[in-house]
């Protein structure tokens, strides 16, 4: 039976502090798929964000986003009283407003804080504190360490800290790990009341990680960087039809001779900290594991970029290792771009799903449609069906942004007279194909219009990441069932 899902990031959830969080609104989320039989929540990227609030430009792959913890869930904890949240600002925006939640989320998780610190040793919550920070040391010190030194040099980036700073504030790591655990205990409370309603999590693991990352400051040697941790090569994609001088992205690269000397320990950590959060983990711009394109640092276009051999079939033998008897259904590819027969039998061997998104179906001309291969009628059992993802337009905007002869192809396509049966159609035909799973990011079940957008790859204008859904919409979500 073909399995169904909704794409909603975390904080587009309602919430009475300036975003949602993981408390009522997010199980609200999930009593509305279990009530409707829809298998997934496919959320977007988890790690604390930093400079444009991505969350595929995190400051940690293994960290939460503080933005994450309910207040409510800390006043039933005795961390903040009623009289406190009460001083918390209203906040009755449909939109995220990001300089709103750093002032004030922060103030009151520091609250929360001072009264944790208060805490007999022998609390219960303090003990099971202690047992987070001996499990997740691998990763947590080095966190700590990144963030509280980051905030004694005013935010910047660390490879532009003072070198007198040389060890942090061991009250400000302390702050962090506490965010740290009360984030990673609210998530757990969170996945397992999905799970008892039978609705599954989709995590986002990015391909890559921000230089400026704990990753990469407490993990240099995993990476291409110079003797003074500039990155000597970065990441990006080439010159094509929609983009002339291509993309850089600024990641860092990896030094994958590195990783397979230690058995891809470091991608073995990731991915098993992450399948300890979700049930299914997506890999984003998985063409990159087997061959990515690397741009010399430095360089404002990806013209003099080169194409470099990935880990390819090493890597994922040695995750194949691990995770022999469910990595079929442990893994989702965003195999999108250009995708070479290379790329694809890696796929294959595997028996991985890939994303299979609507809007790419070519509609310039009638003739070519059936030889896409985003064509839904030749979509296989290891696609996953999507209208359309975070990156994409919502359905309304793409439509709209479509030539008259355009639309009538759609329409043609669908079997189709009118705009107001556009969004059904596109998921009844969806569902009519043969992909595992579809997959309807929130606004388009919603048939909202273009500003509810969520991300402009490219951009970073204030609107990006910052859509919310409203109480009123989460009603009709809730109302009316979409998948048929």
């Amino acid at each position: 039976m073909k399995k169904t899902g909704i794409l909603a990031h975390i904080l587009s959830l309602p919430g009475k502090y300036g975003s949602g969080d993981l408390g009522a609104g997010a199980k609200k989320m999930i009593d509305i798929l279990s009530n409707n039989h829809i298998d997934y929540l496919q959320i977007l990227g988890s790690g604390p964000t930093g400079y444009a609030n991505s969350p595929y430009d995190a400051l940690s792959t293994f960290a939460l986003n503080p933005y994450f913890i309910s207040f409510d869930i800390l006043n039933e904890k005795g961390l903040l009283s009623q009289n406190e949240l009460a001083l918390y600002p209203e906040s009755t925006q449909s939109v995220i407003d990001y300089g709103f939640l750093y002032i004030h989320r922060y103030t009151f998780l520091q609250m929360a804080y001072e009264k944790f610190k208060k805490l007999d040793t022998n609390d219960t919550y303090r003990i099971k504190y202690k047992e987070f920070c001996r499990a997740q040391k691998h990763w947590l010190e080095n966190y700590a360490r990144f963030m509280a030194l980051k905030e004694l040099n005013g935010g910047k980036s660390w490879i532009d800290w003072d070198a007198s700073f040389k060890r942090a504030d061991s009250d400000l790591e302390e702050y962090h790990k506490f965010l740290q655990f009360e984030v990673f205990e609210q998530w757990s409370d969170f996945r397992n009341y999905a799970n008892t309603k039978n609705v599954k999590l989709i995590g986002d693991i990015p391909l890559y990680v921000s230089f400026d990352s704990s990753d990469v400051y407490g993990n240099k040697e995993i990476f291409l960087l110079d003797d003074k941790g500039y990155p000597l090569r970065v990441a990006g994609v080439p010159p094509d039809s929609f983009t002339v001088d291509g993309q850089v992205w600024g990641n860092p690269l990896y030094n994958w001779d590195e990783h397979q000397k230690t058995v891809f320990t470091w991608w073995k950590e990731r991915i098993a900290h992450l399948k300890s959060l979700v049930d299914t983990i997506k890999i984003d711009h998985f063409r990159g594991i087997e061959s990515y394109f690397s741009i010399p640092f430095g360089e404002v276009t990806a013209h003099n970029g080169t194409w470099e051999q990935g880990p390819g079939h090493v890597l994922f033998n040695a995750l194949n290792e691990v995770y022999s008897d469910e990595i079929e259904d442990l893994f989702l590819l965003e195999d999108l771009g250009f995708i070479t027969e290379k790329v694809k039998k890696l796929k294959k061997d595997f028996k991985l799903k890939g994303m299979k998104i609507f809007q790419f179906i070519d509609f310039t001309n009638v003739e070519t449609i059936s030889e896409s291969d985003f064509n839904v009628d030749v979509y296989d059992e290891y696609s996953v069906a999507y209208t359309g993802t975070h990156d994409n337009h919502v359905i309304s905007g793409w439509f709209n942004s479509l030539c008259e002869s355009e639309k009538k192809m759609v329409f043609q396509y669908l079997g189709i007279n009118h705009y107001d049966d556009l969004h059904s159609s596109i998921i009844a035909k969806l569902m009519k194909s043969n992909a595992a799973m579809v997959v309807v990011p929130l606004q388009d079940l919603l048939k909202l219009g273009a500003d509810t957008r969520i991300n402009t790859p490219g951009s970073s204008g204030s609107h990006n990441w910052s859509w919310r859904v409203t109480e009123s919409q989460m009603e009709i979500v809730q109302n009316q069932y979409y998948f048929k």
